[in-house]
C-alpha cells in the first residue's frame, strides 16, 4: 500500500479531505495547473496556505502529453485519486474512472462535485431549506469531511470504487431540525444566542432548563426561555460586564457561557506552486533528461 494519494482539488471542499487525509499519515501530491494553479492562492492566501501544509506540490499540465505520461505514473504509484472537476471534465482529460482503473484496478477513485450546473455552497444551502446566507461554508466542509471518511472506509475495506460525493444534499445533514422540526437553536430566543459585552461578546448555550434556571440566576432577571422579548433585557446587563467575568460565573453558577473569540493559528510560510515537481517526478522514476523535456515542452512548471 502506497498511502499516496493524487489530488486534483481546488478552493475548499477536496483541499480540506486531503488535509484530514495529511494529517493522518497519508502524503498528498497536490496537483495545480502550469497557468493560474488553485484559484484559493489568491482568494484567501491564508486558508490555502493551512489547507495545502504538509502537502506535496506539483504543477503540470494534464492536456500536454508529458502531463498524460506523468500523470500515469502518479497514478500506478498511488492508491486514491481525488478530483472535483464538473462531470465530464475528467473523461476529456483521459481520466475518467473507468480509464483510471485500467492503469491500477486497485485505486480509488474520489469525485467531489455539485451535478452538471455549477454551483457554490449559497446554492447547496438554499436547495435544503437555509433561506440566510451563511458565514460559514458547510457543503463544502461537509463535502470535504465526507470525502475523507468514504475514502478511509474503502480502503479499510480494501475495495477499489469510485465514490462520487455530491455536494447538493451535504448540507440537508446541517439543516435536520429546521427541516423535520421547528429549531429553536437559531438563535432568535435568549437561551441559545449570542450576548454582548463591555470587551466583546459572549455565547449563551443554556438550552437545558437546569441552565437556563443558572444563567438566570446569575443575571438576575426571570423568565421563560422562549421568551424572545427577554433578549433586549439580558444584552443591556450583559453589556455592562467584562465577558471573562461572565465566563468565570458560567463556572461557578453552571451554565455553558464561551467567548467569542478568533482561534491563534500559526501561519504556514508561503507554498509555492510547483515547489516539489523535481522531487516528486524523481520518486516516481523520472530522471533529469525526462524532467528537461517536460519543462522544455511546458509540462511542467518549476
Amino acid at each position: 500500500m502506497h498511502n499516496k494519494i493524487i489530488d486534483l482539488t481546488r478552493l475548499l471542499p477536496g483541499p480540506i479531505a486531503t488535509r484530514i487525509l495529511c494529517d493522518l499519515g497519508f502524503e498528498i501530491i497536490k496537483v495545480e495547473d502550469t497557468g493560474h494553479g488553485d484559484y484559493l492562492r489568491d482568494l484567501y492566501p491564508g486558508t490555502f496556505g493551512f489547507l495545502n501544509l504538509g502537502k506535496k506540490l506539483i504543477s503540470m499540465d494534464l492536456k500536454k502529453d508529458g502531463g498524460k505520461i506523468i500523470m500515469k505514473r502518479l497514478i500506478e504509484h498511488s492508491n486514491v485519486l481525488i478530483e472535483s472537476f464538473r462531470p465530464g471534465v475528467m473523461d476529456r482529460l483521459g481520466l475518467s474512472y473507468n480509464e483510471v482503473v485500467k492503469i491500477n484496478k486497485n485505486i480509488v477513485y474520489c469525485s467531489i462535485n455539485g451535478g452538471d450546473d455549477p454551483g457554490h455552497d449559497i446554492n447547496y444551502t438554499a436547495m435544503n431549506g437555509i433561506d440566510k446566507t451563511l458565514p460559514v461554508q458547510i457543503a463544502d466542509t461537509g463535502a470535504g469531511m465526507m470525502a475523507a471518511l468514504r475514502i478511509l472506509n474503502s480502503l479499510y475495506k480494501n475495495v477499489n470504487e469510485h465514490i462520487i460525493i455530491d455536494m447538493r444534499y451535504i448540507p440537508f445533514y446541517f439543516n435536520l431540525i429546521n427541516i423535520f422540526d421547528k429549531s429553536m437553536i437559531n438563535g432568535d430566543y435568549p437561551f441559545y444566542t449570542i450576548y454582548n459585552t463591555m470587551d466583546g461578546s459572549i455565547a449563551l448555550g443554556a438550552f437545558e432548563e437546569k441552565f437556563w434556571k443558572n444563567f438566570l440566576e446569575f443575571i438576575n432577571i426571570d423568565g421563560p426561555m422562549h421568551d424572545k422579548s427577554l433578549k433586549g433585557k439580558i444584552d443591556e446587563k450583559t453589556s455592562k460586564m467584562s465577558s471573562d467575568d461572565i465566563i468565570k460565573a458560567s463556572k461557578i453558577y453552571g451554565f455553558p457561557a464561551t467567548k467569542v473569540s478568533k482561534p491563534e493559528v500559526k501561519k504556514s510560510e508561503n507554498l509555492r506552486m510547483g515547489s516539489d515537481t523535481v522531487q516528486v517526478l524523481k520518486s516516481i522514476g523520472f530522471n533529469d533528461d525526462d524532467i528537461k523535456s517536460f519543462l522544455a515542452d511546458g509540462s511542467i512548471r518549476l
